[in-house]
């Protein structure tokens, strides 16, 4: 018989391999920098459909392929500061293959990779990006003024003025990548991505969906992770920003129109007395946000800990558990803070553990409350029977659960607005409040260890799931190790191994309800 790890995992990562080219164009060329063709000349073969260097020509929509790391050492062109790449000006992919695409250490001048004409259209697949520098303009790692997508990547200890990874003055959109550790240093601020001021098409718009930004920083200025100004439109689904900082808007900034779905900002900070520890709307008259299934967990500012509003923002089912205000003023709000004279509209939400100093409140005085609150505003029901810790509990990112017997439980209000909570999961009407929401037949995360101490299973272990069973962080060794795993639906198996041990899958639709 097959190893049950084997077939579990490889089953997957199959079907992702073969649908990540699903709806692209087939490239009308591949180009692969191996040999004497350098990365530079591939590039330049591509834009010109010429060949260049000891590279091919390209034609039309091509595919440049990474064979192993490129590390680069000097500057290819200047515009809006130095890069170390042409200029791209028509359609690539880059495939990285897993590799990495670095600045060489202490190279002079400091330059970013790639810089995206209004006519250039670049995918980046598979790739690291690190130690881009753009400080003169921003964009540590690339300037979008065309197209940008980036797809399964890292892109790590970049620095830029406004933007430390990428400043997109155009179109960008990212999926299941990682922007982590990433500086910028400029007023605009973006730690990760700066987007919208000049924009090149007339409106900028950047969509963000199942990633995560984690420990980026803008300093003083406003964007830890991501900063959308007046022109843009920012999109954010199923995606996770944690421990990042700025001087207002730790996880974002906002000052043009920002729409977040089924997203976790946990223990994001604006320092400095800034505002708005998760997230921060209104620099400019016209910001408008709308939060919609998400979690605030532990985040932290002078004012608004999770949320501060100074334009128009409407949150509906979500959580804020556990957001900080360090300041000492009493009109001031540790989870929801809404500057008197705009407007916060607030349904269906939870408000729990809010830290505040005397005076304070967990949610300002000026939120307009939409009922079926907890936790929030004078007279809104405190919550009961909510995990405290966050969970995997199914779906991309984790949450605040309900359990059995909480108040919150088909207390939300009609579901005309929420489909699904911040899982995916389907609600049923009436809604229960907060991002998650209960069923009787619930998802189960068998996780005894962490990503750091894996536990150490020796004895018999039996654990299962109505419907779906999320298992990690362990391992199992022998003798005695004996671990069964049985769910009515699906065992999905994540960072453990099996050491002499037995590990038993088992689907047994008998569990449904």
């Amino acid at each position: 018989m097959s190893d049950p790890i084997a077939r579990i995992l490889t089953v997957p990562v199959a079907v992702v391999a073969a649908c990540w080219l699903c709806g692209m164009p087939a490239p009308a060329e591949v180009i692969r920098v191996e040999g004497l063709c350098q990365l530079d000349d591939a590039i330049d073969a591509a834009n010109s459909n010429m060949p260049a260097g000891d590279c091919d020509a390209g034609s039309g929509a091509d595919l440049i392929v990474l064979t192993d790391t490129v590390t680069l050492g000097k500057t290819n062109n200047e515009k809006d500061g130095w890069n170390g790449l042409p200029r791209v000006t028509s359609e690539i992919t880059i495939d990285g293959g897993g590799h990495q695409l670095l600045r060489a250490d202490n190279a002079a001048p400091p330059y970013r990779f790639f810089y995206v004409e209004t006519s250039g259209d670049l995918t980046i697949r598979n790739l690291s990006l690190g130690r881009g520098r753009a400080p003169t303009y921003g964009g540590g790692a690339v300037l979008n003024r065309g197209t940008l997508e980036i797809y399964d990547s890292e892109l790590g200890l970049n620095e830029g003025l406004d933007g430390g990874a990428i400043r997109n003055d155009a179109v960008l959109r990212i999926e299941d990548s990682l922007l982590w550790d990433n500086t910028s240093s400029g007023s605009g601020g973006g730690g990760a991505v700066f987007a919208g001021w000049n924009c090149a098409v007339g409106i900028c718009s950047t969509s963000i969906e199942r990633s995560r930004f984690s420990e980026n920083t803008a300093g003083t200025n406003r964007g830890g992770a991501v900063s959308n100004e007046f022109e843009s439109f920012l999109f954010v689904f199923d995606s996770e920003f944690d421990l990042n900082e700025a001087g207002n808007g730790g996880g974002i900034s906002n000052a043009g129109s920002l729409f977040v779905t089924r997203s976790l900002f946990r223990e994001n900070m604006a320092i400095g007395g800034g505002s708005g520890g998760g997230v921060s709307n209104g620099a400019t008259t016209g910001a408008t946000a709308t939060i919609t299934n998400s979690t605030f967990s532990e985040n932290e500012a002078w004012n608004g800990g999770g949320l501060f509003n100074a334009r128009t923002c409407t949150v509906r089912q979500s959580t804020f558990y556990g957001n900080v205000a360090t300041n000492n003023v009493t009109t001031h709000a540790a989870a929801i803070h809404g500057a008197t004279g705009w407007t916060t509209q607030v349904e269906g939400t939870i408000v729990d553990a809010s830290v505040y100093n005397a005076g304070g409140s967990a949610c300002s005085a000026s939120v307009i409350d939409l009922e079926h609150n907890f936790g929030c505003t004078t007279g809104d029901p405190a919550v009961t029977n909510l995990h405290p810790p966050l969970i995997w509990n199914g779906g991309p990112t984790k949450v605040h659960a309900l359990l059995a017997g909480s108040n919150a439980i088909d207390n939300g209000g009609g579901c005309e607005h929420v489909d699904v909570d911040q899982r995916g999961v389907t609600r049923m009407d009436p809604c229960d409040a907060g991002a998650h929401d209960y069923g009787e037949c619930e998802d189960h995360h068998y996780r005894p260890g962490n990503d750091v101490d894996h536990a150490t299973i020796d004895s018999t272990v039996v654990t299962e799931a109505c419907e779906y069973l999320w298992a990690s962080y362990f391992r199992v060794v022998g003798p005695g190790g004996d671990v069964t795993l049985r769910a009515g639906k699906l065992v999905t198996l994540f960072d453990l191994s099996v050491e002499g041990g037995t590990l038993t899958i088992e689907h047994d639709p008998s569990l449904l309800p």
